[in-house]
């Protein structure tokens, strides 16, 4: 996990987050990821399993929720719906803090950020990734990777919240690709990915 953890966090000083970044895993199949207060960086064993073969896409979605991190766009969403006692906790690592964050990352995927929002942070997610010396289409890639690995009788229900709602998916890809741009190999060695990627495909 370090290594990973480690590539995030430089992906997020170069896009200029402003605060450390703390990455962690759920244990859950369904593709996802999410940001909460406090630099917080979620990301599903189902996201990491989907795209096991493209390491650039899991940046990419990486990339995006950074775009939330550094607008607080959960922040935000949060402090609105539960609360500023909650918020505190999980920024502050109270009692219950990861299962809170959990939850929360719940009633997030249920809100959903606005069109104006998952716009913005698409585009600081091409920002981040030129900067990072990545590829911006592989965006458009994890789109691709994260809706086939979704089960055919649940895509609505289960579609990650970035992935989903605003704008149209299809023109979040349209968009993507358009942005490509030559790109160098991801921030974490083949050896270290195959490792996690292999770790959360056995779960």
């Amino acid at each position: 996990l370090a290594p990973l953890s480690a590539a995030i966090s430089a992906m997020a000083k170069t896009g200029g987050a402003g605060f450390p970044i703390r990455f962690q895993i759920v244990d859950t199949p369904i593709p996802n990821a999410f940001a909460l207060p406090g630099g917080q960086v979620m990301t599903t064993r189902g996201l990491i399993e989907a795209t096991s073969e493209d390491p650039e896409a899991f940046f990419a979605v990486m990339a995006h929720e950074l775009g939330h991190v550094r607008a607080r766009d959960s922040l935000k969403a949060i402090y609105r719906n539960a609360g500023a006692g909650v918020v505190l906790d999980i920024v502050t690592g109270g009692s219950g803090a990861a299962q809170q964050a959990v939850i929360i990352a719940g009633q997030l995927n249920q809100l959903r950020h606005t069109r104006k929002q998952e716009a913005a942070a698409d585009e600081a997610a091409y920002e981040i990734l030129l900067a990072s010396g990545l590829d911006p289409a592989a965006l458009a890639r994890a789109f691709d990777l994260i809706l086939g690995a979704l089960p055919d009788d649940g895509r609505d229900e289960d579609m990650p919240a970035w992935a989903s709602s605003h704008p149209d998916t299809a023109e979040r890809i349209k968009k993507a690709k358009a942005r490509a741009a030559p790109g160098g190999p991801p921030p974490i060695t083949g050896d270290d990915w195959k490792r996690i990627s292999s770790a959360c495909s056995a779960e």
